[in-house]
């Protein structure tokens, strides 16, 4: 009974371990563009600068309406 149980589970497992083997394979392979993440890079520190340019004014706007209202 304990070998037929070990017929069923082996198979699978075998394939699952296969498989895990050809992703790493694949993945170390890759080459990578260094002129894409240059350019991946500048659109992320402009979208970054954007968001900190409107939390600032953000910031600094909620103040002078704070000051403006303690002030009447």
């Amino acid at each position: 009974m304990a070998v037929n149980l070990l017929y069923v589970l082996i198979p699978p497992m075998v394939d699952r371990i296969a498989s895990n083997n050809n992703d790493d394979s694949r993945g170390s392979s890759a080459t990578v563009n260094v002129e894409e993440l240059k350019k991946r890079l500048d659109k992320e520190r402009k979208k970054d600068k954007t968001k900190n340019i409107l939390v600032a004014t953000a910031a600094i706007s909620a103040v002078a309406v704070s000051g403006f209202i303690l002030s009447l």
